[in-house]
């Protein structure tokens, strides 16, 4: 799930879809399975930095779910990081 979102995102082989990449991120931390760290994967071994409507997205529905209280700044850093740790928790 979490592969497809990165394709959703980065438009790979599909139309990019920030928000609906998003919502795949969110689908794959909630089976638990998914490191949030690691869910995006490498690209010749470096963590490629996030879209930035794709963050947004991401952002706004953890802080829907009430579980990131900080800005939304399309900035995934310890903050965005955490509350997708809570959610892959729940």
């Amino acid at each position: 799930m979490a592969l497809r979102a990165f394709f959703i995102e980065q438009g790979i082989g599909t139309e990019r879809d920030p928000e609906r990449a998003a919502a795949e991120y969110v689908r794959a931390l909630e089976t638990g399975g998914v490191d949030p760290e690691s869910m995006r994967g490498t690209v010749n071994g470096v963590v490629p930095p996030w879209d930035t409507e794709t963050a947004l997205a991401f952002q706004r529905i953890l802080q829907e779910r009430g579980l990131y209280l900080g800005a939304l700044d399309a900035q995934v850093g310890p903050g965005t990081l955490g509350a997708a740790r809570a959610l892959s928790q729940q």
